[in-house]
C-alpha cells in the first residue's frame, strides 16, 4: 500500500502513517472487502489475485521501477477506478483508508486477547507496534491496565528480548534497564582528533562545566535557533531520544516547516515530536495508560496547550511524545527543565539528528551534517561548534 501511492523505499511505512491523518478513508470498505479476506481463525487473509510476490518470477527491486504497482499488480486499478496515483487528495484519502483498515484488524486481535482472558497487561512488539497512531487505540481504550511497548519493538530489538530470555532460562541475574542508550559514545578528546580536519571550516567552544553548556543551547533555542544535541551514548532503537536529535522551541508555528525545507528536507507533512518532562505531561496531554518514554505512541494534547505547542502538534492534534526522566537521561532532562523555567513550556521539538539519511552516529558524521545544513550549532558532549 506504501508503494503503490509512490513511497518506495523499504520502510516507509511511516510517511504512510503520517500523511493519513489529512484524509478521509473514503477507501476502506474497498480494502478490507477485497484485498483483506474476512477470515475467522486468522482474522484476515490476504488476497493474492492483487499481489505480485507470491509469484515465482517475482523480483523485490525498488531502484528504477517504472510503475506504482510493482509488488501489487493490475488488478488493483481496477478497484479504485480512473483514479489520478500522483493527486495529493488520492494519496491523503488512501493513507488514511489503509491506516483504519490496520487499526481495524489491531482491535480485532486486541479484542480477541482481552476475551480470552490472557492477561489485563500487554507487552507489545514487532514492527506493528512501531504504527504509534494506532497505538493510541489501547493506550486511551478499555483493553489492558498496564501497557509495555519496548524502545527496539521492530526485528532488531527482537534480538535483545532473544538474549534475554535465554539469560532468564539459565537462571542468571537480569538487569532491569529501560534506558535505550546502548550504543557509541566518545570522549572530549576523541571529539577533538576528530576536529582536527575542520578547523578551517567550523568554530569550537568548549565549556567548562554542563550548566554553562545547557545555559547557551537555552538561549539558542529560545532565540528560535535550531540544534544538533550529540550526547554520551547513541539511542538502539529506530528513535531519536535526545541524545542524537536535533532540538527547536515547540511554540514556533513555522518550526516544523523550516526544519522540514532547509534541514530535514523531507515532505512538510511529516510531523515532529515533543520530548516533555515526565512529571509535567499530565497538565499538557490526556491522561493514558502509557509511559511514554519512547515516543511509542500518539497522545492527545490537551485543547488549553495547543497554542503553545504549534510545531510539535500534528494536524489530528496528537503528538508522538517522549517522556522525559531524569533517572534515564539527566543531560537531556535538564536541559528541558532550563528551558521550562525560562520559557514555562517544559518541552522540545526533536528529531533525528539527520539530513534524509541514516541519523548521525561519528563526530564526523555530525560536523559533516552541522556543514551542509542550516542547523545554526553543534551541542557535542562540552563543546558549542558553529560554522565559520
Amino acid at each position: 500500500m506504501t508503494q503503490f501511492i509512490g513511497f518506495k523505499n523499504y520502510g516507509d511505512e511511516y510517511k504512510l502513517m503520517g500523511l493519513a491523518p489529512y484524509g478521509k478513508p473514503i477507501y476502506q470498505n474497498i480494502i478490507q472487502e477485497n484485498i483483506l479476506k474476512k477470515n475467522n481463525k486468522n482474522f484476515f487473509k490476504l488476497n493474492l489475485n492483487y499481489f505480485n510476490h507470491n509469484k515465482s518470477n517475482f523480483s523485490y527491486k525498488f531502484d528504477g521501477v517504472p510503475d506504482q504497482a510493482k509488488i501489487l499488480n493490475e488488478n488493483i486499478f481496477k478497484l479504485f477506478g480512473k483514479i489520478d496515483i500522483s493527486d495529493d487528495i488520492f494519496k491523503k484519502n488512501f493513507a488514511a483508508s489503509v491506516q483504519k483498515s490496520y487499526e481495524n484488524i489491531f482491535k480485532q486481535i486486541l479484542n480477541f486477547i482481552k476475551e480470552n482472558n490472557y492477561s489485563n497487561n500487554l507487552v507489545f512488539a514487532g514492527g506493528c507496534a512501531l504504527n504509534s497512531s494506532a497505538n493510541k487505540e489501547i493506550i486511551y481504550d478499555k483493553y489492558f491496565k498496564s501497557i509495555f511497548i519496548p524502545f527496539a519493538p521492530g526485528d532488531g530489538g527482537g534480538a535483545i528480548g532473544a538474549a534475554l530470555y535465554v539469560n532468564n532460562k539459565q537462571n542468571k541475574k537480569t538487569v532491569n534497564n529501560l534506558s535505550p542508550y546502548l550504543g557509541s559514545s566518545y570522549t572530549d578528546n576523541e571529539v577533538l582528533v576528530q576536529f582536527e580536519d575542520y578547523k578551517k571550516k567550523l568554530n569550537i567552544t568548549e565549556y567548562k562545566n554542563e550548566s554553562d553548556l545547557i545555559h547557551k543551547a537555552v538561549e539558542m533555542l529560545n532565540e528560535q535557533k535550531v540544534i544538533g544535541w550529540f550526547q554520551g551514548r547513541m539511542e538502539f532503537g529506530p528513535r531519536a531520544l535526545g541524545n542524537r536529535s536535533i532540538l527547536a522551541d515547540p511554540r514556533n508555528k513555522n518550526m516544523k516547516e523550516i526544519i522540514n525545507k532547509k534541514i530535514k528536507k523531507r515532505e512538510n507533512f511529516r510531523p515532529f515530536a515533543p520530548s516533555i518532562l515526565n512529571e509535567e505531561k499530565l497538565e499538557w496531554y490526556k491522561a493514558n495508560k502509557l509511559n511514554n518514554l519512547y515516543m511509542s505512541s500518539v497522545e492527545i494534547i490537551n485543547k488549553d496547550k495547543k497554542k503553545n505547542l504549534e510545531a510539535v502538534t500534528h494536524v489530528d492534534d496528537t503528538g508522538r511524545v517522549q517522556n522525559v526522566i531524569f533517572d534515564i537521561n539527566s543531560r537531556y532532562y535538564t536541559l528541558i527543565k532550563k528551558f521550562f523555567l525560562k520559557t514555562g513550556i517544559p518541552v522540545l521539538l526533536n528529531t533525528s539528528f539527520n539530513e534524509n539519511e541514516p541519523i548521525v552516529r561519528t563526530p564526523i558524521e555530525a560536523f559533516d551534517c552541522l556543514l551542509r545544513t542550516d542547523i545554526d550549532a553543534l551541542f557535542i558532549n562540552n563543546f558549542k561548534i558553529t560554522k565559520k
